[in-house]
């Protein structure tokens, strides 16, 4: 009976790989083996993927949230710490409501900067990115259609008022800005309501000193910040190498050479390589398409969306760490669009940008990524009051952002792998928006 349910077992185990062979000869799965990556473990493709509560997939986020809960009352954050809603909570919170509210927003009109700091006290909720954007890109990010505000904003607040829903905003130029929107109050009371105090306040709330910016959220306390490690990540971006020339539009006809300890391809004008420092460098100069945006030349958003598609192969290999736009530039048909890693809404700064894509016309021309892994520590920053910090730094305007440790006043003196967070001096998206 043993003997028969062996043979039993045999011929199904048998079969069975006759018909996972049949399968794999026909090629209906090759598309689905080439996204798992070759060097992918059995382990590895059956772990469930990481799906925050809120979930928010675009190229850039705000930095820094504040939600208005009464007269001085609200809740305010500069990072994503680990048993509080953070910034980027807060944001998928209310990012369908925002999108509601740039489709629906009418005719912006200027106000005054009073108008702008009196609203700032009414219930709403506020939100700072790292670099002005037009609102015309956000509205797309946010799923609907484009409204009537177009112009580059930077600061944005929905505040309620009179039972009615206004879109404040704010660009690089310090010009306040107030839309009506077609968003219902009680929309945006009902997330409010489920948020405790916690002492947050802007700046013009808290002093009048010029140094300091009125617009920067205040936070009663700075240390709870995890201490961040930086590797390389070359040997990630091997194991996820299909993944990498599926995004480069590199096929498996390229012709692969060693040179050095560089890992280079070579196909129809493209040429990319893979250093072992994990810096991987894409350049393009033929005339056969190869990466196209379509048809015609993309416009702003377009292509920013093209350079994310290709800067989101780091997140495979980044750990701890997110992938988010930083600078763009735009001169023609040519735009530059750069990337840097974030840490729970603080930037890396680095000397270098975690990517950094060139599209010229319809192609893209050249890609640099710059493959780095970092994981967060047990230990935890102290950082000082941002108070305390611009009245020690004088009338230099600061930023809170993730720093080498062997740095002299923010600047780096040389190349490290502990990160922690500080106040420093220009970092990273400082630029801003050009062209």
């Amino acid at each position: 009976m043993r003997a028969k349910e062996r043979i039993k077992t045999l011929l199904i185990v048998l079969l069975s790989v006759s018909a996972v062979g049949l399968g794999l000869g026909t090629g209906l799965f090759d598309g689905a083996i080439r996204s798992m990556g070759f060097y992918a473990t059995i382990e590895e493709m059956l772990l469930p993927e990481a799906t925050p509560q809120h979930a928010v997939v675009s190229a850039a986020r705000p930095t820094a949230a504040l939600a208005s809960l009464g007269p001085d009352t609200a809740y305010g954050h500069r990072w994503d710490g680990p048993a509080s809603v953070g910034v980027i909570d807060l944001y998928g919170q209310f990012f369908g409501i925002l999108g509601e509210a740039f489709g629906s927003s009418g005719p912006p009109i200027p106000v005054s900067r009073a108008d702008w700091e009196a609203t700032l006290s009414n219930p709403g909720v506020f939100f700072r990115y790292d670099l002005e954007l037009p609102g015309s890109v956000l509205t797309r990010w946010f799923g609907t259609e484009p409204g009537a505000i177009a112009q580059p904003l930077q600061m944005l607040y929905l505040s309620v008022h009179s039972g009615r829903v206004y879109l404040y905003f704010m660009g690089g130029d310090n010009l306040p800005h107030r839309a009506a929107t077609a968003v219902r109050a009680e929309d945006i009371l009902e997330i409010l309501h489920t948020l405790t105090p916690n002492g947050a306040r802007f700046g013009f709330q808290a002093t009048a000193d010029p140094a300091l910016d009125p617009n920067t959220i205040l936070l009663p306390r700075y240390d709870q910040i995890p201490t961040v490690l930086e590797q390389s990540a070359i040997g990630g971006i091997y194991r996820n190498l299909d993944e990498l020339l599926t995004r480069l539009h590199i096929t498996a006809l390229a012709r692969s050479m060693d040179e050095g300890g560089t890992r280079i391809f070579v196909e129809e004008g493209a040429t990319l390589r893979i250093s072992e420092d994990g810096v991987i460098h894409y350049l393009y100069r033929g005339d056969a398409p190869r990466i196209t945006t379509g048809e015609s030349a993309p416009d702003l958003w377009e292509a920013i969306e093209l350079a994310r598609q290709i800067a989101d192969i780091l997140a495979l290999t980044s750990g701890a760490a997110d992938i988010y736009l930083t600078e763009f530039d735009q001169q023609g048909d040519t735009f530059t669009i750069r990337f840097g890693y974030y840490i729970g809404s603080l930037p890396i700064w680095t000397d270098v940008p975690a990517a950094q894509v060139t599209i010229s016309g319809r192609y893209v021309t050249e890609v640099t990524l710059f493959a780095r892994n970092y994981y967060q520590t047990d230990l935890f920053s102290a950082v000082l009051p941002e108070i305390q910090a611009t009245a020690a730094a004088g009338d230099i305007p600061l930023r809170l952002a993730y720093a080498p440790a062997d740095t002299v006043d923010g600047n780096p003196v040389q190349t490290g792998t502990e990160f922690r967070a500080r106040w420093t001096l220009g970092a990273v998206g400082e630029g801003g928006r050009h062209g």
